[in-house]
């Protein structure tokens, strides 16, 4: 039986690339580490990345690209900054109208803060709107 094929989405794109430190772009560091989630997968899954196109459309654009990929699922990489140091923790989204999203979301959350030892923020339920 083939392993089933998951979408990995380095957040933000070239033109947008998100949050800036001393370190590299949110893209470039959630890229990097979207490369390492691929190459753990190894047995497990198959991971395909996609990545937004750039430009305002992007995000737009996205779903079709998921579609188009023919994945399971999908999971989008972010990460944020902040100047307090308490300001940490991990969270995953789910959509608020797909059972399927968020029983997937509480298993990537559980296993998330077993590898980052980060404070639980919770699943975040997203609305379509």
């Amino acid at each position: 039986m083939p392993l089933p094929r998951v979408a990995l989405i380095p957040g933000h794109s070239t033109s947008d690339p998100g949050t800036v430190t001393a370190y590299g772009t949110e893209y470039a560091l959630i890229l990097d580490r979207a490369k390492l989630v691929a190459v753990e997968a190894a047995g497990r899954f198959t991971p395909v990345l996609i990545h937004r196109a750039p430009g305002r459309n992007g995000l737009r654009d996205l779903p079709a690209a998921v579609n188009a990929a023919k994945v399971a699922c999908a999971v989008e990489f972010h990460m944020n900054a902040a100047a307090s140091a308490t300001a940490t923790g991990t969270e995953m989204l789910a959509w608020s109208t797909s059972a399927r999203s968020q029983a997937l979301a509480k298993l990537l959350q559980a296993a998330g803060l077993q590898a980052l030892g980060l404070r639980d923020r919770g699943v975040k339920l997203l609305t379509e709107g």
